[in-house]
């Protein structure tokens, strides 16, 4: 930026320009000595590399464009400390997204693509990264509400993201190490069919489309609660939960419960408390069969006690439509898992078999379905579920079954 004015301000000027250069620096040494040779799981990896390669050459561009001699002193020296926080933002962004996707087991992509084709969705790059600070799972598409709203005074870079889609989803590293708790990324890939596909809950809360309404509520908590802001995020969330629970079955359900269930004392803006949910959950269970898992689910949710104005919360008000239109939205779609007579015996046989950790890749000749497999781990001792070779053994049953059905997938594609 050009030097206007008295000495002392041009020298605070400069100073702002090589804050800003230091970080782009930093940028740049990471695309081109270290990004190339991180080992990042999944299909869309060298995607992520391509777009944080450009994003750098796109920013760079951008922040010549803005080296402005018109400016006057004021507004040069408040411009570039504005903009290096936000290049700076956008750099330690890129860079925790890099580092903390290394870590993701290649066998949870395995899992995620399986199931988020099983949902019906569309090609969309998402990537899964190790989280420490958030206490549940979440999905965001990282380009429209994370990366873009830094780069707003950056042309090109902020049109580079324009055209961009990719996903993120956040998990604890207690759930990556544990694969019978990936059924809760059911919900997460269900977030993101919802928002590039089903648009059904967008159709009653359109707010959620929204940078500023994301930012504005990002993991707050309080006791005197703003309800008509809750209710999108907590519509959305309910929608998930239906999602997965028609399509997955009761295993969704459980791990929910096993791992987040607890007393609440407050109400969260973006998530309804974790007795409702597990109510519409049970509800759901019942009625396509799982009658049994239903009334267990419901037994165990009754035993916890939450205050007064939780339990008199009430669900969105447009929650009952919402969840009619996914059920009507996934009977058309043919990804309802309902229980059989039939489809509970061979659980049952499934889960004798994860208790032997014997291979679970074929029963009866038949190959196994990787819901019937998820919903077989119920049947798991206790003892054996937190047990790491039992872990292992079912990361490679998740892995095997996937990989046979991809490989499936490709000879039928191939013999077209």
């Amino acid at each position: 930026m050009a030097h206007h004015g008295p000495q002392e301000t041009s020298y605070e000027t400069e100073l702002w320009e090589q804050r800003i250069q230091v970080v782009m620096n930093d940028y740049k040494n990471f695309t081109e000595n270290q990004l190339p040779y991180l080992a990042i799981p999944g299909k869309y990896s060298e995607y992520l590399r391509r777009m944080i390669k450009d994003l750098y050459f796109k920013t760079k561009q951008s922040l010549e464009s803005i080296k402005d001699p018109g400016l006057s002193n004021e507004v040069a020296l408040v411009l570039s400390g504005t903009t290096r926080y936000n290049v700076s933002r956008v750099w330690h962004t890129v860079l925790d997204l890099t580092q903390t996707t290394v870590d993701t087991p290649k066998d949870l992509y395995f899992f995620t693509d399986s199931i988020y084709e099983r949902l019906g969705g569309e090609e969309v790059p998402y990537f899964i990264k190790v989280s420490l600070t958030d206490l549940v799972p979440g999905t965001i598409n990282i380009c429209k509400y994370v990366l873009q709203p830094f780069l707003i005074n950056l042309g090109d870079a902020f049109e580079y993201l324009s055209n961009k889609k990719a996903y993120v989803i956040f998990a604890t590293p207690s759930i990556m190490q544990n694969p019978v708790d990936w059924a809760l990324l059911i919900h997460e890939a269900a977030h993101i069919l919802e928002e590039e596909k089903l648009k059904i809950v967008s159709n009653y809360y359109p707010q959620l489309g929204s940078e500023l309404y994301v930012s504005a509520h990002n993991l707050a908590a309080t006791s005197s609660f703003p309800v008509d802001e809750a209710m999108p995020n907590w519509a959305l969330e309910i929608a998930c939960d239906i999602i997965s629970t028609i399509s997955c079955g009761p295993i969704f359900g459980y791990r929910l419960l096993s791992n987040f269930l607890r007393e609440e004392k407050s109400l969260y803006e973006t998530h309804p408390p974790i007795k409702k949910r597990l109510e519409l959950i049970s509800n759901e269970l019942n009625r396509f069969g799982w009658k049994e898992e239903a009334r267990d689910i419901r037994a165990k949710i009754d035993r916890v006690n939450v205050k007064d104005f939780i339990e008199r919360a009430a669900l969105p008000e447009h929650c009952n439509e919402i969840i009619d239109a996914i059920r009507k939205k996934a009977k058309a779609e043919k990804i309802e898992y309902r229980c059989t007579p039939r489809l509970r015996k061979l659980i049952k046989m499934l889960g004798d078999r994860l208790n032997s950790l014997k291979p679970c890749i074929t029963i009866k000749g038949e190959d196994v379905d990787l819901k019937d497999l998820l919903n077989a781990s119920l049947y798991v001792k206790n003892e054996l579920t937190e047990n790491n070779e039992f872990k292992g053994f079912m990361a490679d049953m998740i892995r095997l079954i996937t990989a046979k059905d991809i490989y499936k997938k490709y000879e039928s594609g191939s013999a077209h």
